[in-house]
């Protein structure tokens, strides 16, 4: 009998530490952002690179954002202020946004972020490592942010994280 309520405290300990567990793991700031992003044909000592930007994390992005609502987004605009990639000397390289992607099939992001708000694109020197920072306006700009080398390959699409920046 002992043995029972025993093994019953220690499922209720257990739901104790889940909850408390699941309550930090949702509440205030994510740890990290996966973003997906795609590699194309080298040429020249450059690569093309391919980033998603899905309709749930563009959405998160500007949620906070004080945009009229009989006024279009102007988006070349919004990804200058939260789409920041830099080469490792710090010079800044211009991402543009693509409405489709010859390199990334619908069927390849749906599992991963469902549907894509729009695709970055790129051209990167191959072999070089490039900062990319991602910010979302919460009543102070949050920073995840992405270091990576330019590979000298093309490369199927994968998720690559971002992490929060203090």
């Amino acid at each position: 009998m002992r043995a029972v309520g025993g093994l019953g405290l220690g499922l209720v300990g257990l739901l104790v530490v889940m909850v408390y567990w699941l309550g930090l793991a949702s509440g205030g700031e994510k740890a990290a952002l996966a973003i997906p992003i795609a590699w194309g044909q080298p040429g020249n000592g450059q690569i093309e690179m391919h980033a998603v930007i899905g309709v749930a994390l563009a959405n998160q992005s500007r949620r906070s954002e004080k945009t009229p609502s009989s006024k279009a987004l102007d988006w070349n605009k919004w990804i200058q202020s939260h789409c920041i990639l830099k080469a490792a000397s710090g010079e800044a390289v211009p991402l543009l946004k693509a409405n489709h992607s010859p390199i990334i099939k619908p069927h390849e992001i749906q599992p991963m972020i469902g549907t894509e708000e729009f695709f970055l694109t790129a051209g990167l020197k191959a072999g070089t490592s490039y900062t990319f920072d991602y910010v979302i306006e919460e009543p102070q700009p949050t920073v995840y942010r992405c270091q990576f080398t330019a590979p000298h390959e093309p490369e199927k699409v994968r998720m690559y994280r971002f992490e929060l920046t203090k």
